[in-house]
């Protein structure tokens, strides 16, 4: 069935080409190149720029942009973090020496 299908493809991409040599007509021979490049799974520029649209609507990926944003908030929640840290460490030295001293 694989052998069979494989050279129906064949036969069809074939036919196509010849198509191709014959036709004069731009607009033929546009059609005829999407209906090959479909038949050889090719993908077009417009379907590539649907694709990757698609892909970056959905946020499943970031952009570099959106990487940079992402980066900037977590580098300042974790300056803030630090500063406080700091502050409570030398707030609770500052009390351990009260009590000592």
């Amino acid at each position: 069935m694989s052998n069979e299908k494989n050279n129906n493809l064949q036969v069809r991409l074939e036919k196509i080409e010849e198509k191709l040599k014959d036709k004069t007509n731009e607009n033929d021979v546009k059609v005829m190149m999407e209906e090959y490049a479909k038949l050889k799974k090719i993908v077009t520029e417009e379907e590539l720029i649907v694709i990757l649209d698609k892909r970056l609507n959905e946020k499943k990926y970031m952009t570099e942009s959106d990487v940079d944003t992402k980066t900037s908030k977590v580098q300042l929640t974790m300056i803030k973090w630090v500063i406080g840290t700091v502050i409570s460490g030398v707030a609770l030295v500052i009390a351990i020496l009260r009590i000592i001293f």
